[in-house]
Order: structure tokens, then sequence, then C-alpha cells
């Protein structure tokens, strides 16, 4: 009996025993942990004090298991581990505060932190380490090398980094210590500008436009303004948290400006962009160009700073769009072969449906006469016979007109009023009359473009595309 109690105790003994081992061997490791981790978030916010100090900030942040990986705009990255405060007392509270003279140190418990010497510990040089020992605190500000006794150990939670902030904020990431300061983290602008068109906008003068935008990475505190200048008005319409119009309108006469936009992220981060304004211009390199009788590629160029459409004024020429380009442009025009008498097309440059500018193609005539007649495409309307008719110019009520008489039929064709001095591409009004014997038999009126005037002879070309070849 007595055996028996004897072995009961001896195994009551070693199950306590063996319980105390297990408690002990889970406090020193708690220990171990609490002491490696105190020591890394040393490390980690002297490398992030090192980091503001260079000029980086903060590019990007990501969570991970036990906090966040930051990464600054030097593509390095820290990873900032958080831990659970323990209670006032047991713990030293350390902090981050900055000096008078813009640097950082470390604190203790509130005050400066300071070493050996007496002067404060300044927080991107050696990171200072903490110990467990003898049941207290110990702390190193160089390195290991001497150790300063702090508070008493109890067996508590112990951390120097309470919590990391990265969403409550566009402009910082926070990070709060154990004594209850904060460490704000700048962020890289997240704000940026788009603008719908190019940063170049041509404008007429006294006209307004709304210029859409995108503000990137813009929510609802955000504010857009904009700053017009030499004369130019300039406001903001917002649509949305991120899209909006700026909305300019040019001074008459226009001097060319610049509209400043700004945006601010409501925590006084502020961005600015330009939109460069301009005068509108346009204009043929050179205004006329010829082609032969067989047709081809026509090339025309314009100096511009707008966009436009190139339109030609009679279906024998085809713009080719496959060869314009912006600023200054080579148009080439393909031109059917002609068989009919020397012939023009006015292209004219078209914005907003108004003709800005024009030039004009000429073309050899394609069949072989007198050198006088009138052709409307392959078709004869008239063909002079030397023989049997005559041309002349004849005046009524001081204005001229030019006439093919047929002798035999006693049949006159007439076009006029003509200018007194014609000049190529010039535009008139007139008619073209058929007499037979002094009698009308038809009257159209017409307008008619000058082709050419030269060694007597006139050409002209009308709207139907009919061409006249006239002595005059």
């Amino acid at each position: 009996m007595l055996c028996a109690l004897l072995c009961l105790a001896s195994a009551c003994t070693d199950s306590a025993l063996k319980e105390q081992v297990d408690q002990l061997e889970q406090r020193v490791a708690s220990l171990e942990s609490q002491v490696k981790q105190l020591n890394s978030q040393f490390s980690q916010l002297n490398t992030v004090v090192q980091k503001l100090a260079a000029g980086c900030v903060v590019s990007s942040v990501k969570p991970t298991q036990d906090g966040y990986l930051i990464t600054f705009t030097d593509n390095s990255s820290i990873e900032v581990k958080h831990g659970k405060k323990g209670e006032d007392g047991q713990t030293p509270a350390m902090g981050l505060r900055q000096d008078t003279d813009g640097n950082w140190y470390w604190t203790l418990n509130g005050d400066w932190l300071k070493d050996a010497s007496g002067k404060q510990v300044r927080a991107n040089g050696a990171a200072p380490q903490v110990k467990v020992e003898s049941g207290y605190w110990w702390l190193s500000t160089d390195d290991g090398k001497t150790w300063t006794q702090l508070a008493p150990y109890y067996d508590a939670a112990a951390t120097l980094i309470t919590a990391v902030d990265p969403t409550s904020s566009q402009r910082y990431v926070y990070i709060t210590l154990s004594d209850g300061s904060t460490l704000a983290l700048p962020r890289q602008g997240t704000l940026k500008l788009v603008f719908d068109e190019a940063e170049l906008v041509v404008f007429s003068a006294g006209e307004t436009r709304s210029l859409g935008f995108t503000l990137e990475g813009g929510t609802e505190k955000n504010t857009v303004k904009a700053l017009g200048q030499g004369g130019w008005i300039a406001s903001v319409t917002m649509e949305s948290a991120t899209k909006g119009k700026v909305n300019v309108t040019a001074p008459d006469p226009i001097v060319e400006c610049e509209v400043l936009v700004f945006a601010n992220d409501g925590e006084g981060y502020t961005i600015i962009a330009s939109i460069d304004l301009v005068k509108g211009t346009i204009s043929f390199s050179e205004e006329s160009a010829s082609v032969s009788v067989s047709g081809g590629k026509v090339s025309l160029k314009v100096r511009t700073n707008v966009n436009y459409t190139p339109v030609p004024r009679a279906d024998w020429v085809v713009y080719d769009p496959s060869t314009k380009a912006l600023r200054e442009d080579e148009l080439t025009f393909l031109v059917q072969p002609n068989n009919g008498l020397e012939r023009s097309c006015r292209i004219d440059l078209m914005i907003d449906g108004k003709a800005m500018a024009h030039a004009v193609i000429t073309q050899d005539g394609g069949f072989s006469f007198e050198g006088f007649g009138i052709v409307k495409g392959e078709t004869f309307v008239h063909k002079y016979d030397k023989a049997h008719e005559q041309l002349g110019v004849y005046s009524a009520e001081g204005k001229s007109w030019c006439r093919i008489l047929d002798l035999q039929t006693l049949t006159t064709y007439e076009v006029g009023p003509v200018p007194d001095e014609p000049q190529p591409n010039q535009t008139f009004s007139g008619t073209f009359t058929t007499r037979e014997k002094g009698t009308v038999k038809a009257e159209q009126p017409h307008s008619f473009t000058v082709v050419s005037h030269k060694q007597g002879v006139l050409q002209l070309v009308d709207e139907t595309g009919t061409a006249y070849a006239l002595r005059f």
C-alpha cells in the first residue's frame, strides 16, 4: 500500500514538473519572439526614416500576412509588421519625433532617448536594440556594445509598431507606434489630369469650347479649378469624381496663351496641368497645280495646326486619304484622264462645314480642234468650225459677252457678262444663251470659274462641268 502511494506521489510530481517546464519553454519562446519582433521593427522604422530623409515617398502599399509591404519611389521595399500593444507600464514605450532641426529622433516613454554621452539618438543611425535579462528590459543605442537597464519585464505582449493605416488618406500612410505617436509617410501623388484632346488646342477668336478630362485617382474630396490668362476665360464643370470639362472662351482678337488647371486632393496636395491655346491657321503652300491630259496623282502641301477635310469640287478628282498627316501635310489627289477641254477643279479645306482655304488643279484639254468650242464631259455642245463660223466679243450696256456665230444656221452661242480682266480661279455669275436668227431659244444661268485667260483665249468651266473655250 505504502509503495503504491509513493508511486502515485512520484507520478504527480513528474507531471507537475513537466507542465512547469513546458510553461517555461513557452515563456522563453514568447520572449525570444517579442525581442526578435521589436529589434526587427526598430530596423524597419530606421529604414523608413532614412527613406524620408533621402526624399523618397511611398509609391505603393500591399498587405502581407503580418503587416504591409511598402514600396518607395526609389523602387526599394520594406515589410512593416505590426503587433498588439501591451498594457501601459509593462513594456518600454518607444516612439519617433521630429526635432526642430528637421531630423527624426527616438523617444522613450515620451522623452528623448539619449546615448551614453547624453546626446539624442538619431533615427537614421544604428537602430536601437532591446533584450530581456535578469527580469528587465535592456536597451542598446550603439549596436549592442553597451546596454541600459529599463523597466521590469512582464509576461505581456510587446511591440513597437501597433498599427499601419494605408487607406484613410490619399496623401499619407500612417504608422502608429507604441507610445501613441504617429509617423506619416508621404505618398507619391495619386492624382493625374488626362485631357481628351491634345495639350495644344486650336481656337478661333471669340470661340467657346468644352475640353473633357479625366482625373485619375480622383475622389469626392478632390477639387478642380481652371485659371485663364491674357483675356481667356476658363471654368470647370465636374460630371463625377473623375470626369469633368474645362470650359474655355477665347478673346477677340485672339492671343496665344495657356490655361492652368489645378487639382487638389483635399489634403494639401495639388497638381497643375496646362492647356496650350493657339490660333488656328491653314493655307496651301501653292494655290494651283497642273496635270497632264492622261491624269494621275497631284500633290498639294498644306501648312496647318488644325484638323480639316479636303473636298474636291469636281467628280473627276478624288482625294487619297492615305497621304494625310498633321502640321505640314502633303495631300495627293487622283485625277481622271481628260477627253475634253482644259479643265480645273477647286479643292476646299473644310473645318466645321466652312471652306477655310482653297487651291485649284488644272488639267490640260484632251481633244484637238481649232481652239474654241463648248463641251460637257465628252459630249460637244458646240464645236467651232473655222470655215463656217465667226468668233467675237460684243458689248451691251457696258458689259462684255463672248460669242460664237454659226453662219449657216445663224445660231449664236453667248457667254456673259464676262469680267473686263478675268483672272484664273475667278468666279462670276452669268448666262449661256442660245439664239436662232436673233430669237432667244435657251438662256441658262450659271456660275462660271475662269480656268485660264491667255493669248486671247478665255477658258471657263461652270458648276455643271461644262467647259468653254472662247475668244476674248
